[in-house]
């Protein structure tokens, strides 16, 4: 294989090679929308599927709520920090978990559109609020593949509103910028290369699985290897996360709390709310490591302010708020982490239940 690859270059310049590697292998599924419409399938007709790879994840939300054959009452929108939340801490009997890998604003309108234009009839939405949804440089573009939906939402939600500033821009295609990216390329040929990396997912009713699991809920389960990570290993990943980026994305440039974003949001749940809907609030832990470096680093006090900004506003609007950026709040340490930003089940459990039992009292 290798030595195909060698004689390969000689023959096609290396921008095009990039391009039919990036193109063929996909690491990620960009340009493979059989590969998510496959999953969607499955998980309509009420299958876990396991073995999982990379893709995008709002196609797969737009095919999986497109083939529903029964509508959601409950919903979750948010990042990958929801993404565990699973039908036992519903009430309800059809739960859908709807989060998304850095979800940002657009995000939540695009996939509540769907539902909309599906006629469902929702009657509880829990949100899950990252601090970067209300940074207007979050640098955050995934929710472009969902852009037409987010763009007429948006519109019907601010029609008798003064717009700040509306000024974005629909790339039905962003996601072919990929086909000339030399990281993806390294991905790619890492990929096509190692001959042990399986492309197949498949069906299956056990929700805990080696491999990543979708569950016909939503929500996901991960691969063994991550989920069982010892306690050290959890550590390096919190204090690698902090390394990975300067400043650390999606936080860039968070200077101040958007009043873009404020707008949408406001005028969003509100919406819900006119429409009947209970909205309650997910604040997800960063890690011990994480939280102490924002704490000490004055760049990152914005974070803060978000969650103030976030129960305040809850306050207002007679919202329940689950969790918190801070761990502490909960004595969350090591153990109720995978890594620096995302909580395990166990952590996940306690914030809703405790939260939810010292509401109700």
């Amino acid at each position: 294989m290798k030595i195909f690859l060698k004689r390969l270059l000689y023959f096609i310049p290396i921008p095009l090679l990039i391009i039919l590697v990036n193109y063929f292998e996909d690491p990620a599924n960009l340009f493979n929308d059989k590969y998510m419409l496959g999953i969607a399938n499955y998980l309509a007709q009420g299958y876990n599927v396991t073995n999982v790879r990379d893709c995008d994840e709002r196609l797969l939300q737009k095919y999986f709520i497109e083939k529903m054959s029964e509508c959601p009452t409950e919903i979750v929108l948010g990042p990958s920090t929801v993404q565990l939340i699973n039908n036992s801490y519903s009430i309800e009997k059809h739960f859908i978990n709807n989060g998304v890998g850095y979800a940002s604003l657009e995000d939540y309108l695009a996939i509540f559109y769907l539902y909309e234009k599906k006629g469902c009839k929702i009657k509880k939405v829990l949100l899950g609020l990252g601090p970067w949804l209300l940074n207007d440089n979050n640098d955050l573009s995934r929710w472009k593949v969902l852009g037409n939906e987010y763009s007429i939402f948006l519109n019907k939600l601010l029609k008798n509103t003064v717009v700040i500033n509306t000024e974005f821009r629909i790339h039905q295609y962003v996601k072919f910028k990929e086909l000339v990216s030399f990281s993806y390329f390294k991905t790619s040929l890492s990929f096509y290369l190692r001959k042990k990396v399986s492309k197949k997912y498949k069906p299956t009713k056990i929700s805990v699985n080696e491999g990543f699991t979708r569950l016909k809920d939503g929500s996901v389960c991960y691969e063994a290897l991550y989920r069982n990570a010892s306690m050290d290993e959890v550590e390096k990943k919190a204090k690698s996360d902090l390394m990975a980026a300067n400043p650390i994305y999606p936080l860039g440039n968070f200077t101040h709390l958007s009043e873009h974003y404020k707008l949408i949001f406001s005028n969003f749940v509100e919406y819900l709310q006119k429409q009947n809907v209970e909205v309650e609030f997910f604040l997800s832990p960063f890690h011990p490591i994480v939280y102490e470096y924002f704490k000490k680093n004055n760049y990152y006090h914005i974070v803060f302010k978000t969650e103030n900004y976030f129960k305040d506003y809850a306050s207002s609007r007679k919202i329940k708020v689950f969790g918190s950026y801070d761990p502490v709040k909960y004595n969350f340490d090591n153990s109720y982490f995978f890594d620096g930003w995302h909580p395990n089940e166990k952590a996940i459990e306690k914030m809703l239940k405790s939260d939810n039992k010292s509401t109700n009292e």
